[in-house]
């Protein structure tokens, strides 16, 4: 049975893997925003689901659904394409790029139309008949197209999720190698002094206390300046964060620097593992400590 000082250190550690987290999951926001990836992923996934292929050639701003109004009306940024799309919209813009007129047709006319729309490639053209087939109305129709919108959005999120997972990898790296945030040295330091302990706990029920972590953030510039806070904090508070707080061993001490580079490595995955994964379990710890008995 884990003893109340060991819950302690696993308390403590977890704190510091969520701050991390936290951190690294806003500048990866601030990454994707600048270089338009959800963006880019999203342009991606809607071309290859209407021409039937993937796509990431020059011309793929060009591409007649991006163009479509309704689309356009939607984009900002530095990518002219929107980093979201619900599938009302979605179902609306196809309509409206088959036929402006659609509401007032009946569906021979809706399929008549996708018949002559050449824009569209004819492998798209025989799904939206084969959609038009199995619709009794207008907005059964709709309702087909918008599930099919929903297909080809999970498959896209894993896309993205995929590529996003290199970039908080080498974020995590980058921050925790930044800091020195080193997890052999901050369990050595918890197990031996009480105070920082009582201090890690109070800053993790402060954390549970701010709530689960938003994906993506609300604001990321703000959760880095909360890191920061965090961090200094800490530091000042005995926790043994940044190089400055290292001291070197005379001489060749192989074990020493083996001890480093595995803290830190720790550090990295862990916090690529990401903020909601820690705060969860963050949670169950504190209130596995909590049903316990109190400590003398």
């Amino acid at each position: 049975m884990f003893n109340s000082a060991v819950l302690d250190i696993l308390i403590g550690l977890m704190t510091i893997f969520l701050i991390v987290a936290l951190a690294v999951t806003a500048l990866s926001e601030l990454v994707s925003q600048w270089f338009s990836m959800r963006s880019a992923n999203l342009k991606r996934a809607l071309v290859a689901m209407l021409d039937g292929q993937q796509s990431s050639g020059s011309n793929i701003d060009q591409h007649w659904f991006l163009n479509q109004p309704l689309i356009k009306a939607m984009a900002g940024g530095r990518d002219q394409t929107p980093s979201y799309l619900d599938k009302q919209t979605f179902s609306a813009a196809l309509l409206l790029a088959i036929d402006q007129d659609y509401m007032s047709k009946d569906m021979g006319q809706i399929a008549a139309a996708i018949g002559a729309q050449t824009k569209i490639p004819q492998q798209t053209r025989e799904l939206l008949l084969a959609f038009i087939k199995e619709s009794s109305d207008l907005a059964h129709f709709r309702a087909n197209l918008e599930g099919w919108f929903d297909r080809v959005m999970d498959r896209a999120s894993g896309w993205y999720k995929r590529r996003i997972a290199n970039v908080v990898l080498v974020l995590s790296a980058l921050v925790v190698a930044g800091a020195n945030i080193d997890s052999i040295a901050i369990c050595q330091a918890l197990y031996g002094d009480p105070q920082l302990r009582a201090a890690m706990l109070a800053q993790a029920a402060q954390s549970l206390k701010e709530g689960a972590p938003s994906a993506p953030p609300q604001d990321a510039d703000v959760r880095l300046g909360q890191y920061q806070a965090d961090l200094e904090k800490l530091r000042s508070g005995g926790l043994p964060l940044g190089w400055q707080s290292v001291t070197r061993p005379k001489g060749d001490n192989l074990a020493w620097y083996a001890s480093k580079v595995a803290g830190l490595l720790i550090t990295i995955l862990a916090a690529s593992l990401g903020a909601p994964f820690w705060f969860d379990m963050l949670s169950k710890v504190a209130n596995i400590r909590g049903a316990g008995p109190k400590p003398g």
